[in-house]
């Protein structure tokens, strides 16, 4: 009997020292394969595919240059000429689709490396910028590296097995290695049909000309007796970190800087239902900063929310995210740029004062 014992002992020392050995070499191959693709990655951001960031001309004329940033309803919302003779100030409008924090934080330090510190800066909210991430081929201009850092296994998790996401950096990372896929095709038609007007701005009219038509819609919306309403992703969310730091150093630089809520149609008003805790996110990141300021227009006291010649299709209840068209552009650019000359003048006198109390 005893030989026998010993016999089955070795079969399971055996058994169990494969079993070590196939999963090191699972871990140390899936490990292996993810570092080699990811060098990969960074091989083609960094190669000549990869634009240099392009810079625009600013706008218009006068002492300084305003800074705008935000997402594709900023880029539609504020009109460059309205902006600029109204605040007397050249106009660089940084704002695009997917321009979210991560991207607004580091596009400021090169900004700041060209221009030098901007006379002040206007960044426009969207009721979801928290859940969103900055386009990797957006970061890839800026710095091709911190589109490869986004495909890191620190702190990821595949929300389709978290279990086997421990296990594999293969797995855990293969959302956003589908999405690396995904803006590769698009980065190489971005890239073999290069914008001609990348220095215009097109969305948005640069002269002084008549507003766009508003198209005609059919049939107006109707609010129905029920419809899909959209929960607020909370700070720190995806990238509310970089908005924070942004901040930071923005009223660290002592640069007047306006956090601005930006006018949707009422029906996305009513669909994005929880604006008092987007607000109170806002607010808890701005009161201690004396150079920040936040001037909310996305109310029906505020702004005229219910009038769709305002706002583009589609709109509606239901639909949570609404862009501006040219006539309701002039309107809020007028109207911000009006609150905004009423509110410079009292940060920079109360920010002297305190200098001038702590000499």
């Amino acid at each position: 009997m005893e030989p026998e014992r010993r016999g089955a002992a070795r079969k399971v020392i055996r058994g169990v020292g494969l079993g070590l050995l196939l999963a090191v070499s699972f871990l140390a191959l899936d490990r292996l394969l993810f570092l080699a693709l990811r060098e990969g990655i960074a091989g083609y951001y960094r190669s000549a595919r990869a634009d240099p960031m392009p810079w625009k001309t600013p706008y218009g004329l006068g002492q300084g240059q305003a800074l705008v940033l935000g997402t594709s309803r900023t880029q539609n919302g504020l009109v460059n000429f309205v902006l600029s003779r109204a605040l007397d100030m050249k106009v660089y409008k940084e704002a695009a689709p997917g321009h979210f924090p991560q991207y607004n934080y580091y596009f400021y330090s090169k900004y700041k490396q060209k221009y030098g510190k901007p006379a002040l800066v206007i960044y426009g909210l969207d009721y979801f910028m928290f859940e969103k991430e900055s386009h990797s081929l957006n970061l890839v201009r800026l710095d091709p590296s911190l589109a490869v850092k986004k495909i890191s296994p620190r702190g990821s998790v595949n929300p389709n097995s978290p279990l086997l996401s421990r296990a594999s950096w293969l797995f855990r990372m293969k959302p956003d290695i589908d999405k690396f896929l995904v803006d590769l095709t698009a980065f190489d038609r971005v890239t073999e049909s290069p914008d001609p007007d990348r220095d215009t701005e097109r969305v948005r009219p640069n002269s002084d000309r008549p507003p766009e038509p508003i198209p005609k819609r059919r049939v107006l919306p109707r609010k129905p007796a029920v419809w899909h309403k959209r929960p607020y992703g909370s700070f720190p969310g995806k990238e509310g970190a970089y908005f924070a730091r942004l901040l930071q150093e923005l009223d660290r630089d002592s640069v007047p800087t306006f956090v601005a809520f930006i006018p949707e149609y009422i029906g996305s008003y009513e669909t994005n239902f929880e604006h008092d805790k987007f607000q109170d996110d806002i607010r808890r990141l701005t009161e201690p900063l004396g150079f920040v300021a936040v001037l909310d227009f996305n109310r029906p006291e505020k702004f005229d929310l219910k009038n769709p010649d305002y706002f583009g299709d589609p709109i509606g209840w239901g639909i949570s995210n609404c862009h501006m068209v040219d006539k309701g552009a002039r309107v809020f650019s007028r109207a911000l740029a009006t609150e905004i000359l009423l509110r410079i003048k009292k940060i920079l006198r109360t920010q002297s004062q305190r200098r001038a109390a702590e000499t």
